[in-house]
């Protein structure tokens, strides 16, 4: 595989048999407390989780190895918080991530001027955001600031 940008991944948690495929080559962080630390692996889940199969199937198909998988933690109800993710995209930038895989977000209006900084700045620079948006067309943030 031949390498050519820093890549990253953004989701809300890794199953420990993904975490294993993937240890020697991807480097596992977590938000916590507003900072980026290094995964511990209690916070890794024992189930098949959303983002063990976006790593799983981003690179497979796009044949490149992911750099990064960074976990947003769930509160109670499951939710990730959105500061969270602020966090982690400006993590990504100050990195010199060049692709940023994002299938999570928020429909929540009120949200949407939180992303407005650092969707700013991703805009700005040569990053790609890969971002995605809900199946029913509901309106979806930050995927809906990415130019």
């Amino acid at each position: 595989m031949k390498k050519q940008c820093k890549i990253a991944i953004i989701d809300c948690g890794i199953d420990i048999e993904t975490y294993k495929r993937f240890y020697y080559r991807t480097t596992f962080l977590v938000v916590k407390n507003g900072n980026v630390i290094e995964l511990d692996k209690d916070y890794i889940q024992n189930n098949l989780s959303h983002g063990s199969l976006c790593l799983s199937y981003f690179e497979k198909s796009s044949q490149t190895v992911i750099d990064y998988y960074l976990m947003l933690e769930n509160d109670v109800d499951k939710r990730c918080n959105v500061n969270d993710l602020v966090v982690a995209l400006k993590w990504c930038l100050d990195s010199k991530i060049l692709v940023i895989s994002l299938s999570m977000g928020t429909t929540q209006h009120y949200d949407s001027s939180i992303f407005n900084t650092i969707m700013k700045r991703i805009n700005e620079t040569n990053t790609f955001l890969i971002a995605s948006a809900k199946n029913d067309r509901q309106l979806t943030f930050p995927a809906c600031l990415v130019i």
